[in-house]
């Protein structure tokens, strides 16, 4: 999420060069993003969250099969 646990760039070198300079440049901010992104990854993507979107994807698979 841009600004909130990381920063979207431009798609050029130019774009990334200005990203680390924001980041090298403001401490608090590299901080604060590097805080989010953690939270957000151990929030979003832990195994437990995973193994269930995994069984429901599944489950969904084997339901749709059962309709034809």
């Amino acid at each position: 999420m841009d600004g909130v646990s990381g920063l979207v760039v431009n798609d050029t070198s130019e774009g990334l060069a200005d990203a680390a300079l924001r980041l090298l440049r403001h401490p608090e901010t590299r901080e604060a993003l590097g805080k989010a992104a953690y939270q957000r990854a151990h929030e979003e993507f832990r195994l437990d969250r995973q193994a269930e979107a995994v069984e429901e994807f599944y489950q969904e698979m084997i339901r749709l099969g059962k309709r034809k």
